[in-house]
């Protein structure tokens, strides 16, 4: 039998990890910039996410739609998350060497079995780039 009073005790001990961490965690997740070959020194900001699901196909069609008309409006205003979902996330990668973003489309997994995983990479030119910079007020993060 399961003493849950301890499998809480054990689970809230952990403590949250720090910056340098999250940090460290998402330069291991997208990899090196698709742009100048280097892990360090990016910023990072969150587009749009939405959850998948069997029943979900039509929304992630809309969605991945918007992403390919450069509807970049209509991707920001899908921020959803779940937990206990799947959900496929877009977000740019600034280069501090260039003048381009990359955008980067992550499937992240409710499953702690599995990793998130990088499965699209694409540079947008400097003036796709700077359409989406002038178009949408970004939240940017150090990786």
């Amino acid at each position: 039998m399961v003493n849950l009073p301890n499998v809480f005790r054990e689970l809230f001990r952990r403590s949250t990890p720090s910056p340098e961490q999250l940090s460290d965690i998402e330069r291991r997740t997208y990899g090196p910039c698709s742009l100048c070959g280097e892990v360090g020194g990016h910023d990072r900001a969150q587009l749009g996410s939405i959850i998948v699901g069997e029943s979900d196909a039509s929304s992630l069609e809309m969605f991945e739609a918007a992403v390919r008309g450069r509807d970049w409006t209509t991707v920001a205003s899908h921020q959803e998350w779940d937990g206990a979902a799947d959900e496929v996330v877009y977000s740019v990668i600034r280069c501090p060497w260039s003048y381009q973003l990359c955008l980067v489309r992550l499937d992240s997994f409710a499953s702690m079995d599995l990793d998130d995983q990088v499965t699209a990479r694409e540079v947008l030119s400097e003036s796709e780039s700077k359409h989406l910079e002038t178009q949408l007020a970004l939240e940017w993060r150090r990786m």
